[in-house]
């Protein structure tokens, strides 16, 4: 991910593309993530068993909004949050675990009108990285 293990802090229009997601690793954030915050963001790793997303495995009391994963999740894993994560919440964000679906991440997903997401191809990216 982008923040290591055991970190806290706020991810804006941030994405990661490693291959896979160790245990306990998360696509933003890393494992024991606490009070940490991720907007706008996406993973597009594989992940793992106990890995998470957009937060690695162990993490609490993090929130994540308009974002998503699309890798494949493994046991005790998750699409926003790793295993045994506790609190915090999840709020328009899409885990597409290996299929990714236009008219899914439409319906979850805000600013697929072009304002955060560029939905030219998919899965989207964000709008400020985006090239035609």
């Amino acid at each position: 991910g982008i923040f290591g293990q055991y970190s806290s802090g706020t991810a804006i229009n941030c994405y990661s593309m490693a291959p896979s997601l160790g245990n306990r690793g998360g696509g933003i954030f890393g494992g024991n993530a606490v009070n940490a915050t991720a907007t706008n963001c996406y993973s597009f790793s594989t992940i793992v068993d106990n890995a998470g997303g957009i937060f690695g495995g162990y993490s609490s009391n993090c929130n994540a909004s308009n974002s998503y994963s699309l890798g494949t999740i493994g046991s005790n894993a998750g699409g926003v949050y790793g295993g045994n994560s506790s609190g915090g919440s999840a709020t328009n964000c899409y885990s597409a675990n290996g299929n990714w679906d236009n008219v899914t991440a439409n319906s979850i997903l805000t600013g697929t009108n072009g304002t955060i997401w560029n939905t030219i191809s998919s899965p989207y990216k964000l709008i400020s990285f985006a090239t035609i």
